[in-house]
């Protein structure tokens, strides 16, 4: 689930569609220049005269740099460092390249319509493959654009008029086609991030207990059979902590039901705050109990997390007037450690056992 910020979010978007417009552009470029180099072979073989060695070259040079570009930019790697000015980079080669094989096919093969045929392919690939950065979009198409000019130029026997209005037609298109691209990315872009943030409120509320802000009974559930099934899986040990408030009924009837409220919320910070690792978890498990897993964890070490969490609940200083053991809020805890059992439901049993037996030696302690 995403928790990047919406600018940080398009931004990784905007990314994956640049890397994924490339490899498209390099991929096309591959089958066009095979297509090319398969006309110039097929030309060969019916002329002795054409000369081979510098089209081989050049479209063989070409397509090094295109098989690098699909490595470089493959599926799944990850926003670096001047990125933008990587792409600019490249977009302004992959144009300079395909310039030199259109040259290629003007002044060796004469080839001037397959030349602007060409140009004009190329231009739309980039349009299509680059939209998305309007630098990157410029490098590579101003110059094929410029190419085309000439081309036509050339064409119609070195007449203005026509290649100026193919050129103001040619720009009005990549312009208005820009515009509609980005409009559908930005528009696509920002449902799906809303779509991401609404699916992490829905699991949120689902997940998470509303009054304390922990996970609630359902997260606890499927937590403990993952972490269960994985410490066996990788024979390491797994512990729960099973939490009650002392005295809990006495208070709400004491000081009345909010600060009931009040208390579970603050327990249930220091809870929170006692768990050092990020695998570690603690859930409401229902009225004034709390629950928590600790993964990789063996009996001592829980011993160690049940005594942090009694002196971070002494320093907290949570007041109780109607405690027996204490003026100030106290838990009673179970631990319990995977041994023989098979289900969860066996580890949860005996962290419960443990608990009652803490309370019935006077609670304010934990038992293993």
């Amino acid at each position: 689930m995403s928790t990047l910020s919406r600018e940080a979010f398009q931004e990784e978007a905007l990314y994956q569609l640049l890397t994924r417009g490339w490899r498209w552009v390099c991929t096309l470029s591959l089958i066009l220049l095979f297509i090319i180099v398969a006309t110039f072979l097929g030309n060969a073989l019916r002329d002795p005269t054409v000369l081979l060695h510098p089209a081989l070259s050049l479209y063989g040079i070409q397509s090094l740099c295109y098989m690098t570009g699909l490595i470089i930019f493959r599926p799944g790697s990850r926003p670096f460092p001047y990125w933008h000015l990587l792409f600019c980079v490249l977009s302004l080669l992959f144009s300079m390249s395909w310039m030199m094989s259109v040259f290629h096919l003007i002044h060796y093969a004469r080839l001037y319509t397959s030349a602007e045929v060409l140009s004009e392919l190329v231009i739309m690939l980039c349009l299509l493959g680059f939209f998305a950065s309007i630098k990157a979009t410029s490098f590579a198409i101003v110059p094929m654009l410029l190419l085309s000019t000439y081309i036509n130029y050339l064409s119609v026997h070195e007449s203005l008029q026509i290649p100026l209005l193919k050129l103001l037609a040619m720009l009005l298109i990549i312009y208005t086609g820009r515009q509609t691209l980005m409009h559908w990315f930005n528009s696509s872009v920002s449902k799906e991030y809303d779509k991401e943030q609404l699916v992490k409120q829905l699991n949120q509320m689902v997940s998470q207990d509303q009054l304390t802000g922990l996970n609630n009974r359902r997260f606890f559930e499927y937590e403990l059979e993952k972490q269960f099934h994985q410490c066996r899986r990788e024979q390491q040990p797994l512990s729960l902590i099973m939490i009650d408030i002392d005295y809990f009924k006495h208070l709400n009837d004491a000081l009345g039901h909010p600060a009931g409220d009040e208390c579970l919320k603050r327990v249930a910070q220091v809870l929170k705050t006692s768990l050092k690792r990020p695998t570690d978890s603690v859930s409401r498990f229902g009225g004034e109990e709390f629950i928590a897993i600790l993964p990789a964890t063996s009996a001592d070490g829980a011993k160690v997390v049940s005594a942090r969490i009694c002196k971070s609940l002494a320093d907290a200083k949570i007041l109780h007037p109607a405690s027996d053991v204490s003026p100030y809020v106290t838990v009673s805890q179970g631990i319990a450690t995977v041994g023989n059992e098979q289900i969860t439901h066996q580890l949860l049993q005996r962290a419960d056992s443990n608990l009652y037996q803490a309370k019935a030696r006077g609670r304010n302690q934990a038992c293993s």
